[in-house]
């Protein structure tokens, strides 16, 4: 993204929308806040992480175990986990293919971290997490078999795929609109309360 603020940031590529879409089937290189080399494998860095969980049956928040006892179910996910997307030399993550495994996860944490960017950057400070108190980072969480949803709750911002009528799968990682959705909901938690 040419005449960026963030010059000696780091660089993903993010479609502008869903890249089922014909006219946004190519991602744009974006360039967000944190330096470069300061985002490690994951992607992850001193503020989010992202996670691909093996074998994560329920979402985070209320559930029930088998008793049919409430428990409330929050991060970390201590669980295997799919290998992270990891950044080239120069510490980008630019150089992974849309076709690439990992390319979800970094496009997850690219657009989490691009909406702070224009949020931080209107309220002229950094956004404080509202959960800060228990835990210190958010993590993002790819969840396969979460169906038709992602949300944002405490510490934790999973998000799901969309199935269409003839059976594919469209992740909502790869949706910007759903991501920055999402992260609006933490923006309000965090200013408003």
């Amino acid at each position: 993204m040419e005449g960026s603020a963030f010059k000696n940031g780091t660089r993903f590529r993010l479609f502008a929308q869903a890249p089922f879409l014909k006219a946004f089937h190519r991602p744009e290189i974006v360039v967000v806040s944190p330096l470069a080399g300061s985002v490690g494998p994951g992607p992850g860095d001193d503020r989010m992480y992202v996670v691909d969980p093996i074998g994560k049956a329920f979402a985070y928040g209320l559930a029930e175990n088998v008793r049919g006892d409430p428990l409330y179910l929050m991060p970390p996910w201590r669980g295997d986990v799919f290998p992270p997307a990891f950044p080239d030399p120069d510490g980008h993550f630019d150089h992974i293919d849309p076709d690439d495994p990992t390319f979800e996860a970094a496009h997850l944490f690219g657009s989490v971290r691009f909406t702070l960017d224009v949020w931080e950057k209107y309220f002229g400070h950094p956004i404080t997490w509202h959960f800060q108190r228990d835990l210190d980072r958010l993590e993002l969480v790819i969840q396969r078999n979460l169906h038709e949803n992602a949300f944002m709750g405490y510490g934790f911002l999973e998000v799901g795929i969309h199935e269409t009528p003839d059976a594919r799968i469209e992740p909502f990682t790869l949706n910007f609109d759903v991501i920055a959705h999402e992260v609006g909901h933490c923006v309000i938690y965090s200013i408003i309360g």
